[in-house]
């Protein structure tokens, strides 16, 4: 979620100061997070036209529906509070690896790689040679 900084922050000080608060409730109403820090600002920035800011956090969730409210409180001003539907979906089958990842071995050992040969988890691989 972004925030204009202009707009939130309001004063002469030459910092300005606010508190992020962060809450997730899954489908049920449950509150499965809840975090808060605060922040400071140089009021040069804050004044800026058009200048936002962008908080991040982090959450392990299960598949499924939650509910996101992120509220950003002023030292000075009106408190401003958004909340967003966020959904997980369930992981996707393991799928191949892309073509640049993908290595054809030509014979297997344990011990040092040798020229033409990749050492991976404790195996020497010898790239197959190439046709055409």
């Amino acid at each position: 979620m972004r925030f204009r900084l202009p707009a939130l922050l309001r004063g002469v000080a030459q910092v300005s100061r606010y508190r992020v608060e962060v809450s997730v409730l899954d489908s049920a109403g449950l509150e499965l997070h809840r975090s808060d820090w605060t922040r400071e600002v140089p009021a040069t920035l804050a004044q800026a036209h058009g200048a936002t800011i962008e908080e991040s956090f982090g959450f392990e969730a299960a598949p499924g529906r939650y509910r996101v409210t992120v509220r950003l409180v002023p030292s000075l001003g009106e408190p401003v509070e958004r909340t967003v539907v966020w959904r997980r979906t369930p992981p996707r089958r393991p799928c191949r690896p892309a073509a640049g990842e993908q290595r054809q071995a030509g014979g297997l050992r344990q011990r040092n790689a040798g020229p033409g040969e990749v050492r991976r988890a404790g195996l020497v691989m010898r790239t197959a040679r190439r046709r055409g």
